[in-house]
């Protein structure tokens, strides 16, 4: 049983982010992409910062009740 975690080509990264935006810059690099994809690759970005967002005033509500 080998460990493939530095294998070059091993493009599992444990952070979604780096992925996002290798994925973004691959893109814009080729030049290819329509106005579609990219479309969805924002949408991806907006829910994960709503995501965030929501989480953090969640936090902070909890966290005033408590008080």
């Amino acid at each position: 049983m080998q460990h493939h975690s530095q294998d070059p080509g091993y493009s599992a990264s444990p952070q979604p982010e780096i992925r996002f935006w290798r994925m973004q810059h691959n893109l814009i690099c080729t030049k290819n992409y329509t106005p579609k994809s990219h479309l969805k690759l924002y949408i991806l970005m907006l829910s994960k910062i709503i995501m965030y967002f929501w989480g953090l005033a969640y936090y902070v509500i909890s966290w005033s009740h408590i008080m």
